[in-house]
């Protein structure tokens, strides 16, 4: 084989690998701040919620990474996509993780932050979003208040809505459902696997912020 035929014969494969090569897009994002309170050590943290939907013409399987840069500080972090959550929203496959600490720092660096969606190939698209979330001083946040018991759950505070996770003994997230303040039993809110429950948390939106406020664990008696 000449060298000309030999250097053609390699540009063709080079071309048409990259004819053939679908880089991943991000379609849309989401992002919120929430903030969590321990009742029982009284820590307070702020946890990132970060999801992307994205497009990948080689299947959503060939997504490997999602990345947040912070250049401003100097920060990065990484979701492995046999680690990141995945959800189901009408059509879309939607990415990520809900629960993104900022190592030992009690609040998320306010910023832009830049997320890359890298696939198996490692093709890649970039998005940027802008965290500008008020900070708040710990006490001045509306957390309700919360009292478990044997027969069920009271929970007062400034949001009328509130949704209540389920846990099991390795943290594993069974189940949620939506209630109301006030008071209901557990005959009224548990899940049919009740006996697999060890502890819940608790949910609202502050819509004045756009924050999500989190409560908890409280741990449950079997019933």
């Amino acid at each position: 084989m000449s060298k000309i035929s030999f250097l053609g014969l390699i540009l063709s494969v080079w071309l048409l690998m990259s004819c053939t090569e679908h880089k991943p897009q991000i379609v849309d994002t989401f992002w919120q701040i929430n903030l969590r309170h321990n009742p029982a050590t009284h820590e307070m943290q702020e946890e990132l919620s970060l999801y992307v939907t994205g497009d990948d013409s080689d299947g959503m399987e060939d997504l490997k990474a999602l990345y947040i840069i912070n250049d401003q500080h100097h920060r990065y972090w990484n979701i492995l996509a046999s680690e990141w959550d995945t959800h189901q929203i009408r059509e879309e496959q939607w990415v990520g993780s809900s629960r993104l600490v900022n190592g030992r720092k009690p609040h998320w660096d306010r910023g832009v932050y830049r997320l890359i969606l890298m696939d198996t190939g490692g093709s890649q698209d970039e998005r940027d979003i802008n965290i500008n979330s008020n900070i708040f001083e710990w006490q001045s946040i509306p957390f309700p208040s919360i009292q478990v018991s044997h027969e069920g759950i009271r929970i007062e505070g400034d949001q009328r809505e509130y949704l209540i996770f389920y846990y099991d003994v390795d943290g594993t997230l069974i189940s949620s459902i939506h209630t109301l303040s006030g008071y209901s039993t557990w005959d009224q809110l548990k899940p049919s696997s009740q006996d697999t429950i060890d502890y819940i948390e608790v949910y609202t939106l502050w819509e004045e912020e756009g924050l999500g406020l989190i409560t908890g664990p409280y741990v449950i008696p079997h019933a």
